[in-house]
């Protein structure tokens, strides 16, 4: 036996209902966005002596004895 199904149009209620829905949705993400980029924007820099020096490019004086 074969399920069947009825499609009709939703009705304001639904509508209303699913507008709710999506719009609670886009708030928790939206609040939850905001809430990891304030812990990752809080952070405490890190201690220049704990990380190794790099160079973006090797000083004139290194080229030139090339």
């Amino acid at each position: 036996m074969r399920s069947r199904w009825i499609r009709n149009r939703p009705d304001l209620r639904e509508d209303l209902g699913a507008g709710i829905v999506a719009a609670t949705l886009a708030l928790g993400v939206g609040l939850a966005t905001f809430y990891v980029t304030r812990l990752l924007m809080a952070r405490e820099p890190l201690d220049g002596d704990a990380l190794p020096a790099r160079r973006s490019r090797p000083d004139q004086a290194e080229v030139e004895e090339v």
